[in-house]
C-alpha cells in the first residue's frame, strides 16, 4: 500500500513537471517571434552556452552526436520490453511514471534545443558583404563581366587543384582540411559570429547518411559539425565551412550556405578556393541566358572557358550520389518539417531562393521572351560586392 501511494505521489509530481515544463517551452516558442529577443538570447545565453560546451565537447576525437542516436537505439529497445513486462504484470502505475520520466527529459530537450538553436534562425541577415538585392543595384552588364571573370577564376584555379585519373582530390587528410577551414573562420572580425568555431567531426554510419542525402548535421547542444565522409572533395570541404557556420550562429540553410561560400571563395587556398567556385558557380549564373545578351555569354562559359576538368568533377560527383537514394523521400520529409517547426516556412528550399525576373516586355532576335532581373539571389550579391571589393 505504501509503495503504490509513493507512486502515485511521484505520478502527480512527474504531471506538475511536465505541465511546468510544457509552458516553459510555449513561452519559448512565443519569444522566438521576436526578432530582438532572438538577437539577443542567441548572442548572450546560446553563445555562452556554446563558448562552454563546445569546447568541452570540441576535446572528443569522435562525434558525441552519433553515440547519443547509437545509445537512444539501444535504449529504445530495452524500454519497450521493460513497458510489455510492466503491464503485462499489471504494474501499470510504474509503466506510466516511466513514460512521464521519458516525457519530462524530452519536453527538457526540447527547451534546450530551442534555446540553443531555433531563436538562431529569426536572427537578422548574416554580416557579409553584400551588394542590394534590387536588380539595379548591379546592372546586366556588370552582371556579365562578372560570370566572364567568376568561370575564367574556376577553369583557371581547376588547372591548379591536385587531380587523379582527372578529377579533383583532397590535398588534407580530414582533420587537416578542417583545422584549415577553422582557421580561414578567424578572418571574421564581427560580433554577429560566435567566437568558437566547432570541429569537423567524421560519422562513422556514413552510409546510412548517403542513403537520406544528408552531407553534414549540426548538433547545437553539442555544438558538433557531423560530416558525411561520402561527400565529392570539394563538397566536403563546404559542407565543412556550412556546418561550422551553424556553429557561428548562423542558423539559417541558406544564410550557412552563403557564409560557406564566403570562406571559401576568399581563401588564399587554392583547393578551398576552387571548392567554393565548385559548389555555388550555378549560382552565380543563375538566370543569366536569360537577360539580354545572357545566352552568348552563358554558351561562352560553358562552351569556350570551362574545360573538361570542371565537367569531369561533375560527373564523379553525380556518380557518387547516383547509388544513394533509399531514404531520401524520409529525410527530405522529416528535414523539410524541422525547417519549418523552426520558422524556414518555405522549408528545405530555404537551401537556396533563386533570383526573381520578371517579362522585360521585349523579344530576342530568335523571338524568345527577354526577362529582366528584379532581384538576385543572396550568392550572386555576395559575389558582386566581393568582385566589386577586390576579393575574388
Amino acid at each position: 500500500m505504501y509503495k503504490r501511494k509513493r507512486l502515485e505521489r511521484r505520478l502527480i509530481k512527474q504531471a506538475i513537471a511536465i505541465v511546468s515544463l510544457a509552458l516553459f517551452l510555449l513561452i519559448l516558442s512565443l519569444l522566438k517571434r521576436s526578432l530582438s529577443v532572438s538577437e539577443w538570447i542567441s548572442t548572450h545565453i546560446s553563445r555562452a552556452y556554446i563558448a562552454v560546451f563546445g569546447r568541452i565537447i570540441g576535446i572528443l576525437p569522435f562525434s558525441l552526436y552519433e553515440l547519443t542516436i547509437i545509445a537512444l537505439i539501444i535504449f529504445a529497445v530495452f524500454f519497450i520490453i521493460r513497458l510489455v513486462k510492466c503491464f503485462a504484470r499489471g504494474f501499470w502505475r510504474s509503466a506510466l511514471s516511466a513514460i512521464l520520466s521519458l516525457v519530462i527529459v524530452g519536453v527538457s530537450f526540447g527547451c534546450l534545443y530551442i534555446t540553443t538553436a531555433s531563436f538562431s534562425y529569426n536572427r537578422s541577415e548574416v554580416d557579409i558583404p553584400m551588394t542590394s538585392a534590387v536588380g539595379d543595384a548591379v546592372s546586366e552588364e556588370d552582371f556579365k563581366a562578372i560570370a566572364l571573370y567568376c568561370a575564367e577564376q574556376l577553369e583557371e584555379l581547376s588547372q591548379q587543384v591536385e587531380r587523379k585519373n582527372g578529377v579533383v582530390i583532397c590535398p588534407y587528410t580530414f582533420n587537416e582540411l578542417s583545422e584549415l577551414i577553422r582557421h580561414e573562420y578567424e578572418r571574421l572580425d564581427s560580433d554577429y559570429f560566435n567566437s568558437y568555431t566547432p570541429k569537423a567531426k567524421r560519422v562513422l554510419f556514413s552510409e546510412i547518411m548517403s542513403q537520406m542525402r544528408i552531407t553534414g548535421l549540426f548538433f547545437a547542444p553539442y555544438d558538433e559539425a557531423n560530416i558525411n565522409t561520402n561527400c565529392f572533395p570539394c563538397e566536403l570541404a563546404h559542407t565543412m565551412a556550412h556546418e561550422m557556420a551553424h556553429g557561428k550562429g548562423v542558423m539559417n540553410e541558406d544564410s550557412a550556405n552563403l557564409m560557406g561560400y564566403y570562406i571559401l571563395l576568399t581563401s588564399d587556398d587554392p583547393f578551398l578556393k576552387y571548392s567554393g567556385y565548385y559548389q555555388c558557380f550555378y549560382k552565380i549564373t543563375s538566370r543569366l541566358y536569360l537577360i539580354n545578351g545572357g545566352k552568348e555569354v552563358y554558351f561562352n562559359i560553358y562552351d569556350e572557358i570551362i574545360g573538361e576538368n570542371y565537367n569531369n568533377d561533375i560527373a564523379a560527383d553525380m556518380k557518387i550520389w547516383s547509388k544513394y537514394h533509399m531514404l531520401a523521400d524520409i529525410s527530405e520529409f522529416f528535414n523539410d518539417l524541422y525547417l519549418k517547426i523552426n520558422g524556414e516556412s518555405d522549408g528545405t528550399q530555404s537551401y537556396y531562393v533563386p533570383p526573381v525576373i520578371v517579362d522585360s516586355g521585349e523579344t530576342g532576335d530568335d523571338g524568345e521572351i527577354i526577362y529582366k532581373i528584379q532581384s538576385y539571389n543572396n550568392v550572386q550579391r555576395m559575389v558582386f560586392q566581393l568582385y566589386f571589393d577586390g576579393e575574388l
